[in-house]
């Protein structure tokens, strides 16, 4: 979790997951890197997105757009096999949440 402090407009929310490949689970499409190109399972699932989320945040702080908005970006690494009981894993995200306009 990351975030910027900001007093003015709206609080900013974005929320992804960063895929994990569990060890020794065995899969049909092993991980691998073929000159520039990785293929295999989790490469591409969520990758594409965190991009674009990152590419957003400098589009809009270039010109100026975001001003003094506080802004949080909440990654989580247990997408896969969420952890129990899930209101204590949840929690930091549900207190990110309180007091952005949407999320």
């Amino acid at each position: 979790m990351a975030s910027s402090p900001g007093e003015r407009g709206h609080a900013l929310l974005l929320i992804g997951h960063l895929d994990t490949v569990l060890d020794g689970a065995p899969h049909p499409k092993p991980f691998a890197i073929k000159g520039k190109r990785a293929t295999g399972h989790v490469v591409k699932d969520m990758k594409g997105k965190l991009v674009m989320m990152l590419q957003a945040l400098e589009a809009l702080h270039t010109p100026g757009a975001l001003g003094d908005a506080a802004i949080t970006m909440a990654l989580m690494g247990d997408e896969e096999k969420t952890r129990r009981p899930s209101a204590v894993s949840s929690a930091p995200l549900v207190e990110a949440a309180k007091g952005v306009y949407a999320a």
